[in-house]
């Protein structure tokens, strides 16, 4: 059985493309123990925020870093509403472009997504915010997308990031020993 993030976020990033494009992408996988999704979701939900969404401000508006670039690693459900939320508040607040407003709004929706995430659920009760985590995920892309490539942008970064969801690639876990 496949990542229920992965799948999420690959269902996703495919409704938005080109059947030509679409064609490109990897398949999800990754299965393993139950706490893995979790990881999964903050992995994904974290290199949304931290690199395409601060990608995406920062290329149109250079300079003084973005809120998005000064986070720290979001770890944890709870602080994409303690840290990811305001940044993207404070982001739509000082938005200059349609492009800027539109990667701010994505990340809104994204940070009130992950903190529905349950450290203490089950699987089949965290499936749904695992699934709107990976919908939000795909959304930040795509909207990080209109300024930094296009089409090709989304299936490049949509097929590393597939890969790094299998091992959980490059995430440290900050939520404790019961999820390594």
């Amino acid at each position: 059985m496949s990542s229920i993030v992965a799948s999420a976020f690959r269902d996703h990033v495919v409704s938005g493309l080109p059947p030509d494009q679409a064609a490109l992408l990897d398949n999800a996988r990754g299965g393993g123990p139950e706490y893995r999704e979790m990881n999964r979701a903050l992995l994904l939900a974290d290199r949304a925020i931290r690199e395409w969404a601060a990608g995406a401000i920062s290329a149109q508006r250079p300079g003084d870093p973005n809120r998005f670039e000064l986070l720290n690693r979001l770890g944890r459900p709870e602080d994409y509403g303690f840290d990811a939320r305001p940044a993207a508040d404070a982001e739509l607040a000082a938005a200059q472009t349609p492009e800027q407003r539109d990667v701010a709004r994505a990340v809104q929706v994204l940070a009130d997504a992950v903190p529905e995430l349950d450290t203490e659920a089950s699987l089949p009760m965290n499936t749904p915010a695992l699934r709107a985590t990976g919908e939000a995920g795909a959304d930040v892309l795509v909207s990080a997308a209109a300024t930094l490539g296009g089409d090709d942008f989304i299936v490049a970064r949509t097929n590393q990031t597939l890969a790094d969801l299998v091992a959980v690639s490059g995430w440290q876990n900050q939520l404790g020993p019961r999820f390594e």
